[in-house]
Order: C-alpha cells, then sequence, then structure tokens
C-alpha cells in the first residue's frame, strides 16, 4: 500500500509542474540584427512571424495571454569602445524603454564585438550590464543569448562574465552557426514597409534563416523551461 501511495505522490507532482511553469507578464528584449535587423522582425527571416522573438512570444503567450513583450536595439552598446560609452547608453536609452516590471531580460549581444577596442571592456561592461538590469529589474530572469559571429574571440569572455555574475543564463546558439540555418542570397524577406525584397549581400544572408530563428527560438523556450517546438511550423519557410 505504501509504494502504491508513494507513486500516486509522484504522479500528482508531475502533473503539478507540468502546469506550474512561469508565466511571463512583461518581457524586455535587448538584442542586434538577429532581433530587429529588418526594422519589424529579426535579419534575415522571411516576415515579422517567423523571427526567434516572434515564436518565443508565441511560446510564453501559451502560458500568459496579456503578454507585454517589446524588444529595442542594443547595437550601440556592441560598436561602443569604451565602458563610458556603454554606461551611457543604458543610462540614456535603455532605461527609457523599461519600468522596473519586467520579469524576463532576454539579452541578445556580443555578436558585433569585433575588434579588439570594443573587446577590451566587455568582461567588465557584461559584468556591469548585469547588475543595472538586476538593479533597475528585481524581479526579472535574465538570459544571455549569444553565438553567432565571433565566438571564438568572444565566446570565453561572456561564458565567464555570465557565470561570474548572479541571476543570468547563456543560451549558446552556435551550434546553428551551419549553411542549413543560414539564409541565401536571393531569397525574399518582408520589409519593414511590407514589401516583399530580395537579399542581396552576403552580410544579410550570413544572418539565420526561418529555421535557424526557430532553432535559436527553441533554445530559449527550453531555457525557461516552458513546453513548445517551433520546428514543427517552419516546414514550408525555412529557406
Amino acid at each position: 500500500m505504501k509504494k502504491k501511495y508513494l507513486l500516486i505522490i509522484i504522479g500528482l507532482l508531475v502533473i503539478s509542474n507540468s502546469f506550474s511553469q512561469k508565466a511571463y507578464n512583461k518581457v524586455f528584449v535587448l538584442g542586434n540584427s538577429l532581433t530587429q535587423g529588418f526594422g519589424t522582425h529579426g535579419m534575415a527571416s522571411s516576415d515579422i512571424d517567423t523571427d526567434y522573438f516572434f515564436k518565443v512570444k508565441q511560446a510564453i503567450s501559451e502560458q500568459n495571454k496579456p503578454l507585454e513583450m517589446t524588444r529595442f536595439a542594443g547595437g550601440y552598446w556592441e560598436r561602443s569602445t569604451t565602458s563610458k560609452m556603454r554606461k551611457a547608453f543604458l543610462r540614456d536609452s535603455v532605461a527609457t524603454e523599461i519600468n522596473g516590471r519586467e520579469d524576463l531580460i532576454l539579452i541578445q549581444l556580443g555578436d558585433n564585438i569585433n575588434s579588439k577596442d570594443k573587446r577590451e571592456t566587455l568582461f567588465k561592461d557584461i559584468k556591469k550590464l548585469l547588475r543595472w538590469f538586476t538593479k533597475k529589474c528585481p524581479d526579472a530572469e535574465i538570459l544571455w543569448v549569444y553565438g553567432w559571429y565571433g565566438i571564438d574571440d568572444n565566446m570565453p569572455i561572456i561564458k565567464k562574465a555570465i557565470s561570474t555574475s548572479k541571476g543570468c543564463q547563456l543560451v549558446d546558439i552556435s551550434k546553428y552557426i551551419r549553411t542549413k540555418y543560414k539564409n541565401k542570397i536571393g531569397n525574399t524577406y518582408r520589409d519593414k514597409n511590407g514589401n516583399i525584397s530580395t537579399i542581396e549581400s552576403r552580410a544579410v544572408a550570413g544572418h539565420p534563416n526561418d529555421l535557424g530563428m526557430s532553432m535559436i527560438a527553441n533554445e530559449i523556450i527550453s531555457g525557461l523551461g516552458l513546453n513548445g517546438d517551433t520546428k514543427k511550423s517552419d516546414s514550408t519557410k525555412s529557406q
């Protein structure tokens, strides 16, 4: 009988856990071109409903319908060559986009840190950035999404900075930087004005295609402990 009751209790705990996933209400995403390179969606996703932002929003919305999720371009932080510049960007720009009620912060930065001067203070600037968000948004869970460009030089620094900071988890997407997950010159996408445009440069084509965006979304969704597999809906849109 004891064994029977134990199995029932375990079963109830499993069921309870499956229905107790955290519901996020207010999400803020600070990212580079993978997040908002096409203005209304991430470069080089084919449309507004095929980038990782949209797919993560869908997954979170399944837990909480009245979700507020916004994104903001953080390219200036990556391009900055001094800690002072990065601090000013947070104070003068990012601070106006948040209000402290955020319960999830996604930081998708690091890919455009491509020179020695940008990398000089990267370690301490990441730690400062995380402390800044922790102070401004004390109830927020923080995930850092990285690994499309500059991996060999930047990943060790980013990993170390996150590992020595509190309250941040790394979502490593570097395993998806293969050709099958990248777009191609000649493929089309819907631009910020709603018009169909063609990818004409290698720089744009080197970004994630729809399948790549789905895989990035899946890594984030998994990191959040949510259910959902975005690959199932991409059979017609993975370029």
